[in-house]
Formats: structure tokens, sequence, C-alpha cells
């Protein structure tokens, strides 16, 4: 290759955003991140919603406001007297140190248990997967809003079909 591959990251609401982490300035795009409340806190951690403004900002989705209200919003700016309008694109993301921003998640692929716990059944399959990698032919982590607990459904290789269901939690 003469350039480099990158990692872009864009919508068909706000155009290109992100080019290798980077927020594309050349299209004066601006993000930042928002808190989620109950999930995530960008005060605290530095991890949010991702929020975008730019001039090639979509006007909304054609004939469903009400899809329109709940990405679009828009601010007042005190020094200016502009208002700004934002589309929360719906990913979580994380601010690096270098300024640079890291795609981690979708809001919708998280889950709220009747308890109020918000988990991500991806993540948990994902760790469950590094853990017990030897132990399984197959996992999957089935999480629905509201449910009481994840279930977690397993094929175990053949060396370990004579282990029970206790077993098998004392082991992971």
């Amino acid at each position: 290759f003469r350039k480099r591959p990158e990692n872009n990251y864009s919508s068909s609401e706000a155009h290109r955003i992100l080019r290798s982490g980077k927020v594309d300035v050349r299209n004066q795009v601006r993000v930042r991140l928002i808190d989620v409340k109950g999930m995530y806190s960008y005060t605290n951690h530095k991890i949010g919603e991702l929020v975008v403004s730019s001039p090639f900002l979509f006007s909304g989705y054609c004939g469903n406001e009400t899809a329109t209200a709940e990405v679009l919003f828009e601010e007042m700016d005190e020094k200016s007297n502009a208002t700004t309008m934002w589309y929360k694109t719906g990913d979580i993301a994380r601010e690096l140190d270098d300024g640079t921003y890291e795609i981690v998640d979708r809001i919708s692929s998280i889950v709220k248990l009747s308890s109020g716990e918000f988990v991500e059944p991806a993540h948990i399959e994902h760790k469950l997967e590094q853990v017990a990698k030897d132990m399984f032919l197959h996992l999957v982590v089935d999480a629905r809003n509201g449910a009481d607990r994840i279930c977690i459904l397993v094929v175990p290789r053949p060396n370990f079909n004579h282990m029970t269901h206790s077993d098998l939690l004392k082991t992971l």
C-alpha cells in the first residue's frame, strides 16, 4: 500500500467523524462525550456517549419526528449566544490520554437487569471465553432487559462432559 489504511468512523447522519481515532477537523466536525444516565460518566471515567456537531449534520429523519427528537438536541453557547445542534450517535466511546477516541460499545447492546444493574452480554461472553476456552466448545450469554439474571449456555468439551453444573461453576 502506498497509503496506510485508516480506521474511519462515520454515520449517514453526520458524515465522517473520526479518522484513526482523531476528530476529522477538515469537515469542521466537533465531538464530545456525554454521560449516559445510570451507565457511564464522562466526568469520572472519560467514557460516555459520543455526540457530534458538524455543518454536514442531517436535519432529521424524514417523517419521523419522534426518532429525530431522540437523537438531536440543541445547546446554547453562553459566550457567543449561538445554538449548536448535536447528534447522539448511540455509540459509547472512551477519550484516550492522547486526545483520540476509541469506540467501545453501543448503547443498544447494553441490558438493564431488574436489579437496575447494567450488563454487556458480549463483554461477559468475551471474558468467559478467555478464562474457559479450554473447557467449552460453545458459549453464549443471554441477557434480557428486565430479567432477574443472565443465562449462560455452554457446550462443554468432551473431557469436561462428566462435570456437574456445580463442578463447572467451581472451576470458573
